[in-house]
């Protein structure tokens, strides 16, 4: 958060109401440390101001009045000033130099001040420059390359950056218009090389300076140049640069530079007095991923050709909008593939094992669902889906999440048995008893056990006993064409057999309406019918 801090002046007025030049102790003891934005323009060369002015206001008391403008809009060079007659500056001029033209000066006027500590250079962020899906869709007019940096916003476009966080090598709006809004959150935008507004604009909704910081950030010296016919609410940090404002439009906010000039049109800089205690960028272009969870085992169980879904999360922990492409990889792979990784954002090619999630917002996250296949192997093999997330902005940012799969199976055994045994006589009754056990490692569903009736006996009618286990419910079916169908039903004196019997019948069905657990003592279950030999 930028807090109110208003520095010490470089002047001070002396008794008797002479100007004097700062003390050297004052001098020696100021400190960029304490605040980058101490007034309303500071350029470590002569600098010049052709007209305009300056005055102060504090944007967190409400918006700008002229009527009711502060006196605190400083002027200070480590060179010469030189003023325009008609320029009125409401505050403070200290030059390293001489002072020309300072009758419209309404504060102290040092010349030959002690020389200012020269401003910090900001370094440039790391990682490259801003990935181009952070700005979303390119309107008609404007033109980016994250590869180079250069973004253009030609006439009639409008470019509308949502984000916090901005990182150009040149900056150049030729008639269009560069619009913040971010719903009134702060943002940095760093420019390495040179900031160009001819006759275009910077729109900062917010109508705060502290909301909107432009960091000229390494050595490059290119001269920047701001002639807009519209209002700019910011503040521009650019030490190793000339800085020109020229054109109908002011700058709410403040200026550091290397030399500073106002050209025709009568430019003015409103220093914004909560500017104070900004001491650099809030956001310097980190870059962060986080996936969750690290580890889990499959929800499901899974068996040979199903798929199934595992879900992960994907959060940007860096402080700008970032991109990250999303890869899978198996270990060892013998168990299982990926089908597809899919999510809101998230585009896929032609590999399934990898994808990309485009323009993630700083501190946001998203759900990306991987779908996998297990292959036709043993029960009891295990694989570990991994599932990683690198973020664009900084490949080396990534991190992963993994899911362990073990295949398990059902195992099904029958026993079969017939009472009596041995030889028996044409009229005897024999009791044939079926038992089914799930010995595998899961629940086995869709259970069917057909059990063939020979030709030999005839099915007693009204004889079969089911016993599924608890929490299972079994049908019995019959077929009498070799189970191409299974509607008959048993009929004492079927197909010419005595009464009681049914020659009809020559398959048994009994199917399972319920998973058969692999646990016993409810992984087994039987089934038992009688046939009477002929």
């Amino acid at each position: 958060m930028n807090t109110c801090f208003r520095l010490p002046r470089v002047v001070f007025l002396v008794s008797f109401g002479l100007a004097a030049a700062v003390s050297s102790a004052t001098a020696q003891s100021f400190s960029w440390a304490n605040g980058l934005f101490p007034w309303a323009v500071f350029g470590q060369q002569s600098s010049s101001m052709g007209g305009g002015g300056t005055d102060s206001w504090d944007s967190r008391l409400g918006p700008y009045n002229p009527a009711t403008a502060g006196s605190n809009g400083d002027l200070v060079s480590n060179g010469d000033w030189t003023l325009n007659n008609s320029t009125i500056v409401k505050g403070d001029l200290s030059a390293g130099g001489n002072a020309f033209n300072t009758a419209g000066v309404t504060g102290t006027v040092t010349t030959h001040a002690p020389q200012v500590p020269a401003p910090p250079v900001i370094a440039c962020p790391k990682g490259g420059y801003t990935p181009k899906a952070s700005l979303g869709t390119l309107p008609p007019g404007v033109s980016y390359s994250a590869s180079s940096g250069a973004l253009t916003v030609g006439t009639g476009a409008n470019l509308i950056l949502t984000g916090v966080f901005y990182y150009f090598s040149s900056v150049t709006l030729s008639g269009g218009t560069l619009t913040l809004n971010n719903g009134g959150r702060h943002a940095d935008i760093y420019v390495s090389v040179d900031l160009t507004i001819t006759g275009g604009s910077v729109l900062n909704t917010a109508a705060r300076p502290t909301d909107l910081e432009i960091w000229g950030c390494g050595t490059d010296a290119n001269k920047w140049e701001i002639k807009s016919s519209a209002d700019a609410y910011m503040s521009v940090y650019a030490p190793s640069h000339e800085v020109k404002v020229s054109g109908s439009g002011d700058v709410f906010g403040a200026i550091v530079c290397a030399f500073f000039a106002t050209g025709g049109g009568g430019s003015h800089v409103h220093y914004d007095e909560a500017l104070g205690g900004v001491t650099g960028p809030i956001y310097g272009g980190t870059y962060g991923a986080l996936v969750s969870p690290h580890a889990a085992t499959a929800g499901q169980l899974p068996s040979n050709g199903t798929t199934y879904p595992v879900v992960f999360t994907v959060q940007n922990t860096g402080d700008t909008t970032d991109s990250y492409d999303l890869l899978t990889k198996k270990r060892p792979g013998t168990a299982l593939t990926t089908v597809s990784i899919t999510g809101s954002g998230v585009t896929q090619g032609a590999n399934p094992d990898s994808a990309r999630l485009a323009n993630l917002g700083s501190t946001n996250s998203t759900a990306v669902t991987v779908t996998y296949a297990v292959g036709n192997v043993a029960a009891g093999t295990t694989d570990t889906l991994i599932f990683r997330g690198r973020s664009l902005g900084d490949t080396t940012e990534t991190d992963s999440g993994r899911v362990t799969v073990t295949l398990v199976r059902p195992s099904l055994t029958l026993a079969r048995s017939v009472s009596p045994v041995g030889t028996e006589q044409p009229g005897t009754d024999l009791t044939y008893a079926l038992t089914l056990t799930n010995g595998g490692s899961s629940g086995a569903a869709g259970v069917a056990v057909v059990d063939t009736v020979p030709s030999a006996v005839q099915f007693k009618v009204g004889s079969v006993v089911s016993s599924p286990p608890a929490g299972v419910t079994a049908v019995v079916e019959y077929s009498k064409d070799a189970g191409a169908t299974w509607m008959y039903v048993p009929v004492t004196g079927g197909c010419s057999a005595p009464a009681g019997y049914d020659r009809c019948v020559n398959r048994v069905r009994w199917r399972l309406q319920n998973p058969l657990s692999y646990s016993a003592p409810n992984n087994a279950g039987a089934l038992q019918f009688v046939a009477q030999i002929r």
